[in-house]
């Protein structure tokens, strides 16, 4: 448990203490370290040598243990921007050949020759908007998901 009581011989052994601090740091948090006063308003000299160990292995290691947070969010970011970017590149691919597919459709197949609502003047025009529209999305896709031009 975390705190005093005059028969207590049960405390975290440092390691876990370490261990948990380390934890902590990779997610990003703090580690608040208490402990139990005694009525006088003093700890233990058993508590003050575990703060004193933790504070000699926090001196020696500092680097390593507080900025384990630091590491996992570089990783982190990284892993996340290559996932994004080739996500990025399928979506916008797709969405390039559906606006091509979708004016094709129009023009040269049957599908909405029966429609009242569509006579073949307008099929013409959505078939020639969904290809501008299919051209610029083209254009974006090349220009800012970072193409190397050849």
């Amino acid at each position: 448990h975390w705190g005093y009581c005059e028969e207590d011989v049960c405390y975290k052994p440092v390691p876990s203490i370490l261990e948990l601090l380390i934890d902590c740091r990779k997610c990003g948090h703090n580690l608040l370290l208490n402990a139990g006063l005694k009525g006088d308003g003093t700890v233990t000299v058993m508590e003050q040598e575990i703060f004193k160990c933790i504070g000699k292995c926090l001196k020696v290691n500092k680097n390593i243990i507080l900025e384990q947070y630091m590491e996992n969010k570089k990783d982190d970011v990284e892993e996340k921007k290559v996932i994004t970017i080739n996500l990025g590149y399928i979506f916008g691919i797709i969405m390039i050949v559906a606006y091509f597919g979708f004016a094709y459709l129009l023009v040269f197949t049957d599908v909405f020759s029966n429609s009242a609502l569509l006579t073949p003047v307008t099929r013409y025009i959505f078939a020639v908007i969904f290809v501008v529209y299919a051209i610029f999305r083209a254009y974006r896709f090349i220009k800012y998901r970072g193409y190397k031009k050849s």
